[in-house]
């Protein structure tokens, strides 16, 4: 546990010298797909998207509790392209369609947002990260020459 706080504290370091707005590992990436296949404003992705993941470290117990703070997460679960069937099929599947389900939509995608953090800081802080994507996505590179 103290590694991988120690990994989210060099993202946070490295965030804010950077200039960057907000500091999250890869929140985008989960906005962008939950967005589109739930029928919501593409263009709400850079709103929506802008996050802040935080670590703390019980240093007596050793628990790590992490949180993901998106202060303007922007949805509705109806009217726009909500009514589209694969989009409504996506928020059914979710239990998100219809009157009432926006706060369910949120806290839903929050979720894939910090599980989705999560995996990726804990993969880069047990240096697995390069070698799943070479392994399971992009696999071995092949020389041109």
């Amino acid at each position: 546990m103290t590694r991988l706080r120690s990994v989210i504290s060099k993202f946070e370091d490295g965030s804010t010298r950077n200039g960057q707005i907000g500091q999250n590992i890869n929140t985008a990436n989960v906005m962008a797909a939950m967005l589109i296949s739930c029928g919501q404003d593409a263009a709400s992705i850079f709103e929506s998207g802008w996050s802040r993941l935080v670590a703390d470290l019980d240093e007596e117990t050793k628990v790590l509790t992490m949180s993901l703070y998106i202060p303007s997460l922007l949805v509705g679960t109806v009217g726009g392209g909500t009514h589209y069937p694969s989009q409504r099929e996506s928020l059914e599947l979710i239990g998100c369609y219809g009157d009432g389900k926006k706060w369910a939509l949120a806290e839903t995608i929050a979720a894939f947002a910090l599980a989705l953090d999560a995996s990726t800081v804990s993969a880069i802080a047990n240096d697995t990260f390069a070698a799943s994507h070479q392994n399971l996505a992009r696999g071995p590179r092949q020389s041109k020459i």
